[in-house]
């Protein structure tokens, strides 16, 4: 008896994988939209406690407003936890923030310190990363502000109580949360690379961190000169990488930073949204486009998505240029 329940349970088993392997990304839908801070770059959830986190750069002198502000998950806003305006809890006078994620309950914020020299300000040429409570409390600072190989700081993410930073082309470094002692992953590919820039990144394990940023132009008759966005997976274990490009292109040859935005589903597909076709694309684990759909404002004006999030069936896609994320939610078949 006990081993007919067995094979009863065992084929129900094999019948719902196979089930759960016809299940396919069908259509996305728009939910709602909410507002943010005046050009925001960055958005990270956490899923545990339904919050998100929106981090906005606009450095103009008229509306000068860098902050960090905090959601539910309903678009409702709970509070704004930084202004790096009138922070003053680090170790520098001022901060630029670059990108952000979410790790162990903490929130990490990639930042370009700064200091005031001849009333100018300065960039230091490496970067800071500010760890902060869910609240917006200051818990630590890793200092690599003299690093001169990181010019261009673009991209943070966690993993296992490492956390990761991208300068934009040939490394990654890696820190380790305690200590705060890093290492250098070179990133295994040689001058005749298939991309110019990284501007952000996903990391599921070492034998999987994902990449992508503008990638190499081409040239067809129609278009003349066109650029589009690539793909790339890194398995630094084995020293191997495979890059893949989007469908969208344009006929701008440079990338803001930032964009584009890179996520990847507990699934494993892999979601892009970029300024260069306003839409959003969702590969599978094949790297086959199953996807694509145009990203406008539900009064249908252009948007400019440059960074995306995903709980569950719903995707926070953050625009740009009208200052709001826009949330939509997905329908399988």
């Amino acid at each position: 008896m006990k081993k007919n329940i067995l094979i009863i349970l065992l084929l129900f088993f094999v019948v719902a994988c196979e089930k759960d392997d016809r299940i396919k990304l069908d259509s996305i839908g728009y939910e709602y939209s909410f507002s943010t801070e005046l050009k925001p770059i960055a958005i990270a959830i956490e899923k545990n406690n339904g919050f998100v986190f929106v981090v906005n750069n606009n450095p103009s002198s008229n509306n000068y407003s860098h902050k960090i502000q905090k959601f539910n998950l309903e678009g409702e806003l709970i509070n704004t936890i930084i202004d790096f305006d009138s922070f003053n809890k680090g170790k520098y006078t001022r901060y630029t923030p670059e990108d952000m994620c979410i790790g162990n309950s903490n929130i990490f914020v990639l930042v370009q310190p700064m200091t005031l020299s001849n009333e100018t300000w300065i960039t230091y040429n490496g970067f800071c990363v500010l760890q902060f409570d869910l609240n917006g409390s200051l818990t630590s600072e890793y200092d690599f502000s003299e690093f001169e190989d990181y010019w261009y700081p673009s991209s943070i993410a966690y993993l296992n109580n490492f956390i990761y930073v991208t300068n934009g082309q040939m490394t990654i470094k890696k820190i380790e949360e305690n200590s705060g002692i890093a290492d250098d992953i070179h990133i295994p590919i040689t001058n005749d690379k298939p991309y110019l820039l990284v501007t952000d990144m996903e990391i599921e394990s070492e034998e999987a961190i994902y990449l992508t940023g503008q990638g190499i132009s081409k040239i067809d008759s129609i278009n003349n000169d066109v650029s589009g966005c690539h793909i790339t997976k890194l398995n630094c274990l084995v020293d191997q990488q495979y890059t893949f490009y989007s469908k969208s292109r344009t006929g701008t040859m440079a990338a803001m930073p930032n964009n584009p935005g890179l996520a990847i589903n507990d699934n494993g597909n892999i979601y892009l949204t970029t300024f260069y076709g306003r839409s959003l694309e969702v590969f599978n684990k094949g790297n086959e486009l199953i996807l694509q759909q145009e990203i406008k404002t539900i009064d249908g004006e252009e948007t400019l998505p440059i960074d995306i999030a995903i709980i569950k069936s719903d995707i926070y896609i953050v625009d740009y240029k009208n200052d709001i994320v826009l949330v939509y939610k997905e329908y399988y078949n």
